[in-house]
């Protein structure tokens, strides 16, 4: 996903399986007041990026995520980030 691009709603991508990196950076999560991104139970085989351009305006959950790399948030504008039994690091 990593280009500018706006999505209004909820994106739900829980319990998916991402071999390589998710780039988010660039993108902009409309839903204030409810989950702009789920992850939650997501298993990222590398990096997970929501920094850099990223906003998001609603929640964004890793929720028992499991992420090989890093989770990279830095320049991000979040509105809520939640990361309850997320594992980062292990492949």
């Amino acid at each position: 996903m990593h280009t500018r691009f706006l999505a209004q709603g909820a994106v739900r991508l829980a319990h998916a399986t991402i071999a390589g990196t998710l780039n988010c950076d660039g993108g902009y999560f409309e839903n204030a007041g409810g989950i702009a991104l789920t992850l939650e139970g997501a298993n990222i085989g590398r990096n997970a990026i929501v920094g850099g351009a990223f906003r998001a305006s609603g929640r964004v959950d890793f929720s028992g995520a499991k992420i090989g790399g890093a989770l990279v948030t830095e320049g991000a504008t979040l509105d809520e980030l939640v990361t309850d039994g997320l594992s980062v690091g292990e492949p």
